[in-house]
């Protein structure tokens, strides 16, 4: 007979399972509210999976949860005391009403899970919250480092009593909530909409907009919470150029003597700069500048200590990977013949209309006043305009085309449509995006060969003479 059947038939009420090993059973469509609370005190489950069961007034203190998994499990009145919940992952399961003292939860996953009436005492490190609902619970003597929410509701929940270090809200709805003031430069905050979020200070409500905010920044600045300091400028919105403020920060952040906090406020503004990428609180053109600033330091390494060169290098490896994956392979430009041309269709709001208009003729005529040793034909032309939309035409330097997309999307929040326009080109770029591999490309060069080859061949010595970098400098040399 197997785990499971051994474990269905021979649960009975007043059975005792505490201090048993129950490591890799399964546990599937049990109901222990007609069980009865049996009690698992400092029981084993170490890999075990649960998959629709219903716990009621069950005891696990000083039980083991490690590499569990928990599919459709409902936590009623249970007690979990002091037990420990390690490497687990639980989706669509609810808590209710369950009592913790001082549990420990750590590279824990919740997914499509429901906390309702919870007094969280417990610590937690490390955990992910995605698509959760958080309904009138309470984080009370926690503490609680690196926890991430995606897509998670809070509605009356008291999260300001509890030491919480950087915390990650993406895409959250938080109604009725207070959140602890002292701990808010280490949050990351995106797609959420800070005017929701509430905050106490030592038990009293404070208001991001009052003075206190304005005071608490500078109190970082000053207690040298660099990565604390430029977040809250970037969340409360107190910073026209974060690259110029990072800029300014970067020399007194590795002229502090304490090695652990240099490097810890090295790479914890770097994680902070690659969540905020890719929204407005981040344009594309500042983190191309700081990554530029700091590729600057990476040749000359007079500014950068010994002893945090390595996570200088890291960190400025993690920014150059996040940059390159904004920039387009360059074999994509080179399968582009010198006639062809692309036409992308900025569409935006009409206060924003005339704005954008005169952003885009700028970063063009800079660009093409740089290229101009190069191409003879203008690199871009206004096709139409109207109220609502902007269409553009770029001739010859699709990825110019690209990048300023790419630009603008990010400033204005602009929605863009990019078109290309030769069939053959639209088979090359097929190919490219099918497979990057040498293959392919011989495959595209065989296609290319065939048709307009002078041209072909013009435009690759260009782009290797010029190369990608040199496009994208041309870009930062434009914000500089």
């Amino acid at each position: 007979m197997s785990n499971e059947l051994q474990l269905v038939f021979n649960f009975m009420q007043g059975d005792c399972y505490e201090k048993k090993d129950l490591s890799y059973r399964v546990f599937k469509d049990l109901d222990f509210e007609d069980l009865g609370p049996i009690s698992f005190y400092r029981s084993d489950f170490r890999g075990s999976k649960f998959s629709t069961v219903i716990f009621q007034n069950n005891n696990f203190d000083l039980a083991d949860f490690i590499g569990c998994t928990f599919l459709n499990v409902e936590n009623r009145n249970v007690i979990f005391g002091n037990c420990e919940i390690k490497n687990c992952f639980y989706k669509k399961c609810q808590f209710y009403n369950n009592s913790y003292s001082d549990s420990a939860i750590h590279n824990a996953t919740f997914e499509k899970c429901i906390f309702e009436d919870e007094t969280f005492r417990f610590t937690m490190f490390d955990c992910t919250f995605i698509n959760c609902q958080f309904l009138n619970c309470v984080f009370d003597q926690c503490t609680t480092e690196h926890l991430t929410f995606i897509d998670c509701s809070f509605l009356k929940t008291e999260m300001s009593t509890m030491h919480a270090e950087n915390f990650k809200f993406s895409k959250c709805v938080v109604r009725d909530t207070f959140l602890g003031a002292c701990f808010l430069g280490t949050y990351l905050i995106k797609n959420t909409d800070m005017n929701l979020l509430s905050f106490k200070y030592r038990g009293e409500i404070v208001n991001i907009e009052d003075g206190f905010f304005d005071t608490f920044i500078q109190n970082l600045f000053y207690q040298h919470r660099f990565f604390e300091y430029l977040n809250l400028l970037i969340l409360s919105k107190k910073t026209k150029k974060i690259e110029k403020d990072f800029i300014e920060t970067f020399p007194m952040i590795m002229s502090e003597k304490n090695a652990n906090i240099r490097n810890y406020n090295t790479s914890s503004i770097i994680e902070m700069l690659l969540f905020y990428y890719n929204t407005e609180l981040l344009p594309y053109f500042s983190l191309l500048k700081i990554w530029d600033y700091l590729q600057s330091l990476d040749s000359s390494y007079d500014l950068i200590p010994k002893d945090s060169l390595l996570v200088f290098k890291e960190s400025l490896f993690k920014l150059s990977y996040t940059v390159s994956q904004m920039d387009f392979d360059e074999s994509y430009v080179l399968s582009i013949p010198s006639d062809d041309s692309c036409k992308f269709t900025i569409h935006c709001n009409d206060n924003s209309f005339d704005t954008v208009l005169a952003y885009i003729e700028n970063l063009l005529h800079y660009a093409n006043h740089k290229l101009s040793n190069t191409y003879v034909d203008p690199l871009y032309s206004i096709v139409e305009q109207k109220k609502g939309s902007v269409f553009i035409t770029i001739s010859t330097s699709l990825l110019l085309g690209l990048l300023a997309a790419k630009v603008v999307r990010q400033i204005y929040g602009a929605f863009c449509d990019i078109r290309i326009r030769k069939a053959k080109t639209k088979q090359a770029i097929k190919l490219i995006e099918e497979s990057k591999n040498v293959s392919t490309f011989s495959k595209i060069n065989a296609l290319t060969e065939t048709d307009n080859v002078k041209e072909q061949k013009d435009l690759m010595n260009v782009y290797n003479t010029l190369g990608v970098d040199y496009i994208i400098g041309i870009i930062i040399d434009f914000f500089l």
